[in-house]
Formats: C-alpha cells, structure tokens, sequence
C-alpha cells in the first residue's frame, strides 16, 4: 500500500499526470517510458489519498479551463458553474432563451476544447435537431454492405452521438416526438438497444439548446408529454437575450476584431481524475435526510403551484378570456430525482474540493446543499436582472418562464431556511456549544464524568423525543436536528470516555433509571394524596349541590307564594288614567305623593292625585304666553321643589312655577348639548348637561341660568359623549359622580365633579340594549338573537364601587316578547326583583337571584308596555290592553320592598 502510494505521487511529481487515462480495468499501473503512450488506470483499486492526489494534479488545469471560458462568455459565470458540475457528475444541460444569446457559443466553447490526452480528438459531437431528423443522424446511419451481405439491420455507431463523449443537440424541441423519444434512452443509458444488442455508448455530458420556452413546449406537445425529455437534463438554464452590465457590450464591441482568447487545455483524462474523487465523498444521515425533507417539501408546493396555475389558466380560457400561459414545474420530482440529486451533491462537494485547492473534507455540509438550488430550480441570472426583464418583456411565454425562475428560487429558499431554522432551533436547544467548551474545558476523569452524565441525559432526552424514522412523511426539521444532536451526542461520549464508555454509560443509566422510579413513586404517592382530596372536595361539592338545591327549591316555593303578593292590592294602591299616555313626561313632587305629568298629544298639564283625581295645570289656548310650553314634546321634565317645574323644550329650559302659572327663569342651552342629555343636581341646585360638539359636561346655574363648572373628557373617549342616545341611554347622579351610560347603554362613564375624574365600566357590549340605573348599579337588558329564538339576558353591574358581588349576567327563563322602545321598559325593585316590559303579558317580576319569572301581570297592567317610570315609591307605567292606551300610578307600600 505505501508503495503504491509513494509511486503514485512520484508518478505525479515526474510527468504532473499528464499522461494517465481511464479506461479498461487493470490491476497495477507504472510509468510509461513512451509520453505518447498510456496505460489505462483502474480508479475503483485506488485508495482515497490515490485518488486525492491525482485529483490534484488536474485541479490546475480545469480550474484555468473554467476561468478562460468565464472571460470569454460575458455574464454567464452562472452558466459554466453548473456546466462544471455537470461535467463531473457526468449530467445533461438544457438550455433555453431567445435567439442570439450564445447557447450554441456555450456548448461550442466549453465541450468542444476538451480534447483526449495526448491527441487532438475532441470526441465532440453536433446536431440541429429539425422536424425531418432521422435516427441515421442521432445514432448513426445503417451499414448497407453489412446489410447486403448478411441481411441484418447495423448501424454505424461512430457516425452518430452515441460514441462521442460530448454532445450538442441545438433546438431540440424542433424535432417530432418519435425523435425525442429515442433520444430518451440515450440520454439516460448512454446506450442504444438493437435488437437483441445492446450498444454502450460514451456519451458523458449531452447540452441541449433552444430557443423555445417552456410553456411552449407543452402547448406543441400536451399536458404531460414533454415531462420525460426535460427530467432527463439534470439541470435547466435561462439565458437571457440581452446583456446586464454595460462594460460586457463594450467588451463584445472591442473585442470583435480581435485574436480569439486561448482556451488552456483540459483532458477527459483529467475529468476523469476528478471524477474519481466523486466516489469518495460522505453524505452524512442528517444531510441525506434533509435533503428526502427537502424534496418532498419542493414536490409538494410545486405540484400544487402547477395544478393552480393550469386550473386557473382553464377557467379564463372558458370564460373567453387570453391569459398568461400558466406554470409548469420545471423538475418532476420522484424517487429518480432524488437519487440524481445525491450524486450531483457529491458533484458540488467535489467541485468546491478543487476551489479550495483540496483542503475541504469531501463530506456534504448544509452549505453544499444550498448549492442544489442549480439542480431543483430553473436556473438564471441574478434576481435584480430577473426582476428587470419582467418588467420590459412583452412576450408572455418569456414572463411566465422568467416568473417560473422567481417562484421556483422562492420555493427552494424558502423550505431550505425553514428546514435549516427547525433543526438549528433544536440543536440550539440543547446549548451544544455550551457543552463542547465544558467538554474541552473537562481535563481530569472526575470532570469528564461529570460531562458525561449531561450528554446521556440529553441522549435520553432525544430518544424519548425522536420518532421512528420508517416513513418520510414522519421527516421534519425538528426529527432531523433531533437525530443530529444525537449523533454529536453519541460520538462525544465515544470520545470523551474512550474505553471506559460502555460502562460510564450503563452505571449512569442504572442512577436515571433509580432517579427515574424515585420520581414516579413520588408522583404516584402525590397522586394518590389528589385524587383522595379530589373525592373529599366532590363529596363537600356534593353537599353544597344539594344544600343549593334545596335553597332554590325552598326559594322558587317562596315565589310562588309571593306571586300572587304582586298582584294583591294590599300590597299596593293603584290609580288608572284612561286614555293617557304620558310616556316619559312624569315626575313627582317632591315630598308628595302626587304626580305631574304632560302629553303632548293633548297638549294638556295634569295633577294627578293618588286618589284617582285629575287637575288641570294647564293647557294649550288657556294663557297665550305659555303657548310656548306646547310647541313641542318636552324633552326634560323634573320637578325641582314643591312648586317648581323645569321643563326642557329642545335647547330652551324655564323654570316654571305649576301654581301661580309663571316662568320665573329661563334659558338656552348651547346648540352642542344633546336634547334630554340633563340631570338635576339637587344639592347644588343645578342642571348637568352633556354638551356633544365639545365633549364635555357643563352645569347651569338654576339660580341665575348662568354657566357653571365644565369638565372636558380626552380626545380618546370623545366619541362616548358624541355617542350618548337620549332615547336609550340614562343619567344618575350618586353623590359628587354623575353616572351616565353611552353607546346605547353598551359603556357606563362616570366623572367626579369635585375632582374632576371620569372613568370608564364597559359593560357587556350587545346590540338592542336597555339600561337602568338605580344607585350606581347598571342593569343592562339585552336581547340575543342566537341561537334563535331571541331569549332576553341580564347583565348586572356595579358602576360606583366595582364590587364583584354586584357584576354577574344571566338569561331570564322564559322571557319572550320582550318590549323595547324610546322610554325605558325595565325597573328594579329592592335589587332583588326586576320589572320588565313585554308585548302581551303587561308587567312581569322577575328574580334577579335565580332568572325565573315571579309573576305574569303584575299589578294587574295586562297588554303591551309602552314605557315603565321608577319615582321613589311610585312605579307609574304606561300600557295598552287592547281597549285604549292609559297610565296607572302604582303606590307601593313599604312591606313590598321587603319581599325577600
């Protein structure tokens, strides 16, 4: 062995290998004492130094071969890269472009100088492929005199591509498919079957041309048909029709009288020398594996890109329309493909091998399979020149094909980095890093030890983690950094603990597995202390279930009884106005329990008496000075003392006195405020008014009508005095805070007049919202129209002091017909029952402990509720039951606020 290797490198030393072919196996090479004469050398009987070596003595002359061609062929450095790998993979190019980009020139220029040692053979063949092409003139005319002679049908193999080693077949697609097809078997077998014989050919590298694109090709030939050509070429290539760079034209201008540059000399001896390094390259399992990953991933998106693309194209054919031709996936994937992909990367590793001047390992690395993006995507120059050939290009098969380049590079980069960012997260996971530097920090065998123990938990860690690797479905990225990490993992060991690693591991085994018990007897103990609890707390849940029960059970009999109390009379006193519908113009005065009240329709003040009597204050006509009062529906109506009434028309507010029949103040109201937005303040004798155009509140003085404080609320929360609804939302003054709700009840907003705070409680937002106010708490009645039927529910909260007790929601059982209009249609008694409005059952009590429906016709109101006014005591409601529209006043006496 050492002696062969001490005559190799002599060997290359003495003649620089000039003179070494592969060819015929044989056993043993030496030294030719002839330079014209060569011995054939057996690659596969050399070790890998050998053939390191001999690669080496090639690596000059093919790296200066490449570099010459790259002056020569402006802007196609792209080119002769792939073309290099194809070279040492022994792959087919294709090329495509319009016409006059140097395709021919290409092929002319890279596979036409290499020459066979010590000869000036080419072994370079050419042919233009035409609708006419025979096989005579692919694979060789027939022998006639053999076939005179002995009737039997040879070909002359010589005369056709089969026994050249490179091939150029311009305008391929040119050709009929019968043509194409015998190409097939050529191409891929470098073979051709004649009868019973099968003739080997030398084809190495075929480079195909033309000037067609690929969407071209499959309207001329179908659907699928063009597919089994194109997957023969392992790598595809766009070559623009114009140049980028400025200085590449005044080049060509320049040079276009001048002496040709020299092409240096390349051998096939010396590809085959190189080729032989192929052999020798390592695809490590986690590489091999990403790349299965990648694969499946490119076939996946561009399978189903080509699908969308061609069903769309066929649905704007139907529609009449003229679309873009659609995307066609330039690699078919299979099992085929990814073989082919594994002996290109060896290619690629072999390729940057001979950049690095041979100091590279030949093992594949991420970085290498980056560099497949030239076999798994259609090829083309860089992105930017791209992007500005789609911009001027007016041809749509050229779009489409500079298009395809785009998408199929975004496809490839985009799972490449996704794959490479899941396994990075993994192996990062594990601070690898973080254990290499302890590892080469550990010196004693105590030390190692120690790290030792933290590789096995991570190993057991990756095992319990990692999946069976029978399918490729299972392969992802986090699989694959799992697998990594554990290879690092176990290869460490090895070389951290030497010989002592079986046993390091077993014995720290033995303790995790001891631990590991340790641990689930703990947790069985803990576990069994839990569910003995969990049985105590169901049994106490139990308890309290029942306890519960029976409280509801007890409660519900309860109602029952006080149902009836609310229709009672001895629980109340009620008096009946026929044909009144006071709506919400109705107040109290205060200290009394009579009641003021205006309609419109009659254009008629009344005092109502608990009696039943009925007086008139006044009336339209009676004074003609106080016409005024009756010009409109008021919009605020308060008695503000004894005698006082304050009386809102729109924006124009008097302070009228309702026995001697005189205005004794008035004033106007900005044209910002909201008609009805008012609230009186009765400690300071004011009226707050919610002013919209400004966004803030103001008070009027009741004692001079002149303007008070204003608090203005920030911009953000405009929008919930903008927002304020006179005819749904309320205002309640608790104290120094006046509490008003917005957005149809959907906010409560309260400000502090002597701080000047607001703030914020949203509650449930529901369309079709109903609120009442009473001492702070908001009673929020909406209607839900899912699921259907409409159902009513109760949102409860405590708006001044945010006690959770008060913040609860529930539906009301059985609530149908639920009334909803201008004036409120919901009151809340002793906060424990609620009043509620509906279309045909009068008033209904409501629990607001359980939901349930205490009494239908409460206080004998039957028919449709207009509108419902809680005053102090007094519950005063308007109805119609089907015989005419009236008001009753009900005076509830103080035991029915204890109903409990």
């Amino acid at each position: 062995m050492g002696r062969r290797l001490l005559l190799t490198v002599l060997w290359v030393l003495l003649f620089n290998s000039e003179h070494l072919y592969a060819g015929v196996a044989c056993e043993k090479y030496f030294v030719s004492q002839e330079l014209r004469q060569f011995t054939p050398v057996y690659f596969e009987s050399l070790t890998g130094t050998e053939k390191q070596i001999l690669a080496l003595s090639a690596k000059d002359r093919f790296n200066n071969y490449f570099a010459a061609v790259g002056k020569y062929l402006k802007e196609r450095n792209y080119v002769i890269d792939i073309i290099q790998v194809a070279l040492i993979a022994k792959e087919h190019v294709l090329l495509m472009g319009p016409p006059g980009n140097a395709k021919s020139m290409i092929s002319d220029i890279i596979l036409g100088n290499i020459k066979e040692a010590g000869t000036d053979e080419l072994s370079y063949y050419k042919i233009q492929m035409t609708p006419e092409t025979t096989m005579s003139e692919t694979h060789g005319p027939l022998d006639y005199v053999k076939l005179s002679q002995s009737s039997k049908y040879e070909r002359i193999y010589q005369e056709g591509m089969l026994m050249s080693k490179n091939v150029f077949v311009d305008e391929i697609f040119d050709s009929r498919s019968n043509a194409l097809r015998n190409l097939l078997v050529l191409m891929n077998e470098r073979a051709h079957a004649q009868g019973p014989r099968i003739i080997k050919g030398r084809i190495e590298t075929i480079i195909a041309a033309t000037n067609t694109y690929i969407s071209e090709v499959y309207e001329a030939a179908g659907n699928d048909k063009p597919k089994a050509v194109i997957d023969r070429f392992a790598f595809s290539i766009f070559v623009p029709g114009d140049l980028e760079m400025t200085q590449s034209a005044v080049d060509l201008i320049q040079s276009s009288k001048k002496t040709k540059i020299k092409i240096p000399e390349l051998t096939f001896q010396d590809l085959d020398k190189i080729r032989a390094l192929v052999s020798e390259v390592e695809i490590p399992d986690n590489i091999a594996k990403f790349l299965s990953h990648l694969r499946s991933k490119i076939k996946e998106e561009t399978e189903a890109l080509e699908q969308s693309s061609i069903q769309s194209y066929r649905e704007k054919i139907r529609n009449g329309e003229d679309p873009k031709p659609p995307y066609r996936a330039t690699k078919y994937q299979s099992p085929r493909t990814l073989n082919k992909a594994g002996g290109i990367l060896k290619a690629i590793v072999v390729s940057e091998w001979l950049k690095s001047g041979g100091t590279r390992p030949l093992r594949a690395t991420m970085e290498d399979v980056k560099l497949l993006e030239m076999f798994f995507t259609l090829n083309g120059p860089r992105p930017e020149f791209i992007d500005q050939e789609l911009g001027r290009s007016v041809n749509n098969h050229e779009k489409v094909q500079l298009m395809g380049i785009k998408q199929e590079r975004e496809i490839f980069n985009k799972y490449f980095d996704q794959i490479n960012s899941d396994i990075n997260s993994v192996v990062y996971g594990y601070s690898l890093l973080q254990v290499q530097a302890e590892i080469d920090a550990a010196h004693t065998h105590k030390q190692k030890e120690a790290v030792a123990k933290k590789l096995i938990q991570i190993l057991i860690d990756v095992g319990e983690l990692k999946k069976p690797e029978d399918r490729l479905s299972d392969l992802s990225g986090t699989q694959i950094g799992l697998q990594t990490v554990e290879k690092f993992v176990t290869e460490t060991l090895q070389e951290l603990l030497g010989n002592d690693y079986q046993k390091v591991v077993v014995t720290h085994l033995a303790e995790i597995e001891h631990t590991k018990k340790q641990i689930e007897l703990e947790k069985e103990r803990k576990e069994n202390e839990r569910l003995a609890e969990e049985k105590k707390q169901q049994a106490l849940q139990a308890l309290k279930e029942e306890s519960e029960r029976k409280r509801l059970a007890e409660l519900e009999k309860k109602q029952k009884e006080f149902a009836e109390q609310f229709k009672d009379p001895s629980y109340y006193v009620d008096v009946e106005f026929p044909n009144e519908s006071f709506n919400k113009n109705v107040d109290l005065i205060p200290g009394t329990q009579d009641i003021v009240a205006h309609t419109y329709v009659k254009d008629t003040m009344y005092l109502l008496k608990p009696n039943g009597s009925k007086t008139e204050i006044l009336r339209k006509g009676q004074r003609s000075d106080l016409d005024f009062l009756f010009k409109s529906s008021p919009t605020y109506f308060k008695m503000i003392g004894p005698e006082i009434l304050l009386i809102g028309l729109n924006k124009s507010y008097y302070v009228f006195n309702i026995r001697t029949l005189k205005v004794e103040l008035d004033f106007v109201l900005p044209s910002g405020v909201i008609d009805g937005a008012s609230i009186y303040d009765e400690k300071n004798h004011q009226l707050i008014s919610i002013e919209k155009e400004l966004g803030r509140i103001i008070t009027t003085d009741l004692n001079t009508g002149g303007r008070g404080t204003a608090i203005s609320v920030s911009t953000n929360e405009m929008h919930l005095i903008t927002n304020f609804n006179e005819n749904k939302d309320m205002m309640e003054l608790n104290g120094d805070e006046l509490i008003f709700t917005s957005q149809n009840g959907m906010s409560v907003y309260k400000i502090n007049f002597k701080t000047g705070q607001y703030k914020i409680t949203p509650l449930a937002r529901f369309a079709q919202t109903d609120v009442y106010l009473s001492e702070g708490i908001a009673y929020a009645f909406y209607l839900e129209s899912t699921p259907l039927p409409a159902h009513l529910r109760l949102t409860i909260k405590d708006a001044v002091k945010q006690t959770p007790v008060a913040e609860r929601s529930f539906e009301l059982a059985n609530v149908g017909g639920y009334t909803r209009g201008t004036a409120p249609n919901a009151a809340v008694l002793n906060y424990k029952y609620a009043v509620i409005g509906s279309t045909d059952l009068g008033l209904r009590i409501v629990s607001l402990q359980t939901g349930q429906i205490v009494a239908d016709e409460a206080f004998g109101v039957k028919g449709k509720i207009m509108s419902i006014r809680m005053r102090k005591e007094v519950l005063i409601v308007s109805y119609n039951d089907g015989t005419g529209e009236k008001t009753k006043a009900i005076y509830l006496k103080d035991h029915i606020f204890n109903i409990e």
